[in-house]
């Protein structure tokens, strides 16, 4: 996910998590372009409105074929305000879809669960339980998670990650 304001970030990182999902965070488009030679991933969530590089422009190149993902990544477009223009671009590049800010947990339950066929969304859980299992702690800042032992980084494209011992996820986004 990639999200410019650190409260969205937070918000959304922690209501992904709840899920069961394993996530990885990016400041800005920019990081997130440069995080898709990870992938691919189950799906990607940007923000259209980002500093320097937004969610729509990250979406553009990926349906281009200049990411290492393939143009069929699933891309969800993430936004508190959408104008016609806006809403049309996400269209004609086929965003998988476009959810508006605030969600709450049900809605963004429901939403991803829509775009996820049954034998995905059990699997991310499982793969991410099996890992948790696995997954030495990295740090010892606490992420507000009991018992979870977790730190903050950065890497040098800007993508911030935070490492926990329950995550099934390593490396930064």
């Amino acid at each position: 996910m990639a999200e410019d304001n650190e409260a969205n970030r937070y918000i959304m990182e922690h209501m992904l998590r709840a899920e069961g999902a394993c996530v990885r965070m990016a400041r800005d488009g920019k990081s997130a372009l440069a995080a898709l030679d990870d992938g691919p991933w189950d799906m990607v969530i940007l923000d259209a409105r980002m500093p320097d590089m937004g969610g729509l422009e990250v979406l553009q190149a990926v349906r281009a074929g200049h990411t290492a993902v393939s143009p069929r990544q699933k891309i969800i477009i993430y936004t508190a305000a959408l104008d016609a223009e806006d809403r049309q671009r996400s269209a004609d590049l086929e965003a998988d879809m476009v959810l508006l800010k605030p969600l709450t947990f049900a809605s963004l339950r429901n939403e991803l669960a829509s775009l996820l066929p049954a034998r995905e969304r059990d699997g991310m859980s499982q793969d991410c339980d099996e890992s948790r299992a696995s997954t030495p702690a990295r740090g010892q800042a606490s992420s507000g998670a009991p018992g979870m032992s977790c730190e903050e980084k950065m890497s040098s494209t800007g993508a911030m990650s935070t490492y926990c011992e329950a995550d099934c996820c390593s490396g930064p986004l």
